[in-house]
């Protein structure tokens, strides 16, 4: 088991909408605190996970957005138990 700090946040937004805005590495905050940070975004369409430092953002959503939402727990818990291995 990973006894390093870690730290998973999720948004109902999209990691491309975000990324166009340019204010989304201001999260990178969080690192002071954990040793790494994951953002997962619900929808918007697939797109590769984005790092900078000890921070990646993860896109969950297939670009349905009504499908996205449905399967938001299962892709969340999906992911969680990928971060924690």
């Amino acid at each position: 088991m990973n006894e390093s700090p870690r730290l998973l946040l999720f948004a109902t937004t999209k990691l491309s909408d975000m990324l166009a805005k340019g204010n989304v590495w201001y999260i990178r905050h969080y690192e002071n605190y954990f040793a790494t940070v994951d953002v997962a975004y619900l929808l918007g369409g697939p797109m590769p996970s984005q790092a900078q430092g000890s921070t990646t953002l993860h896109s969950l959503g297939r670009g349905y957005t009504p499908f996205d939402l449905i399967l938001a727990p299962l892709r969340l818990w999906i992911i969680a138990k990928r971060i924690h291995q």
